[in-house]
């Protein structure tokens, strides 16, 4: 059995996961003690499942996720790639790859959707959205996929600030961000602004190892919260969001298992409702540009 660490969690696993750190277990604070369980079983037949509750369709207007319950689990199925079965309420994940899928794809498909889910069904919220650490506090980027996340906490890593997660953003009882972990994932026209080279005959996303000097592997205290929105010319880049437009933000940015659970959707919104209270999200509509990086860093440095 293999021992890692990742939001926060000791993740007990059968396989490697190459992108995580370690579990030390004696320099690992007490948060870390909280332990996750993955496994990979061999490829099966489809796993029976009594009806979706809930489902993610791709570009082509075709099912890429569906979710709903299988037994005494929770079954996430990402079509053509893998099946995974969620322990209701606690951190138990087993991965059913589908007949031709890679390890690689089903490790990236657990960190970066799975284990969120799983998470957010264990009491936890987890928000889609980047966030990176500075000499002020933690910066969280919320928005949809594509709106540029990534790009902007590369480009402020790459200015000095320390990477706290690439895509999905826990936060403890004290407001402070749980580093995910190092891992920046980047589409090739944005590799430059990390400092990597552009690879331009690439249609994924390259996963990029920040140095050390650019990973944050404590808990740092939230500062600012910002939901990114289409860009409007003439209109300023960052603007105060109503009450309204920021909890629809943050309601539609939380990764969920099951969202017919009414008792933790009800926990989720008073959580996000005294989240947005204490931090007010602001919208950044800047121009999605490579060039209007550094001035997007300097308007929230400016902030107050």
């Amino acid at each position: 059995m293999r021992h890692y660490t990742v939001f926060g969690l000791r993740l007990d696993t059968d396989i490697e996961f190459p992108d995580l750190p370690g579990w030390d277990e004696e320099g690992s604070p007490a948060t870390r003690r909280t332990v996750a369980t993955f496994r990979l079983s061999p490829s099966a037949p489809p796993t029976p499942h009594k009806g979706w509750v809930f489902e993610v369709q791709g570009n082509d207007g075709t099912s890429c996720l569906s979710i709903g319950p299988a037994a005494d689990r929770m079954l996430l199925r990402f079509h053509g790639l893998a099946d995974f079965l969620v322990a209701r309420g606690e951190l138990h994940v087993e991965a059913l790859p589908a007949p031709g899928s890679s390890v690689e794809s089903v490790r990236h498909l657990f960190l970066d959707d799975v284990l969120p889910r799983a998470l957010s069904a264990s009491g936890r919220t987890v928000l889609h959205a980047s966030a990176v650490e500075t000499d002020r506090g933690a910066i969280a980027f919320i928005g949809e996929s594509g709106s540029g996340k990534s790009t902007l906490a590369a480009s402020f890593c790459a200015s000095g600030a320390r990477l706290l997660s690439d895509d999905g953003v826990l936060l403890d009882e004290n407001s402070r961000i749980v580093p995910a972990y190092p891992i920046h994932r980047l589409w090739p026209s944005s590799a430059p602004v990390f400092g990597g080279g552009q690879v331009p005959d690439s249609q994924t996303k390259q996963r990029l190892v920040p140095t050390g000097s650019r990973w944050s592997s404590s808990p740092a205290p939230l500062w600012r919260l910002f939901f990114l929105a289409p860009h409007r010319p003439g209109r300023p880049w960052i603007q105060r969001a109503s009450g309204g437009e920021a909890m629809l933000a943050l309601v539609r940015q939380a990764f969920r298992l099951d969202p017919t659970d009414r008792g933790r959707a009800c926990a989720e919104f008073r959580y996000l409702g005294d989240l947005s209270a204490a931090f007010p999200p602001l919208a950044l509509s800047h121009p999605r540009r490579v060039e209007d990086l550094a001035e997007v860093q300097k308007k929230i440095s400016e902030l107050s």
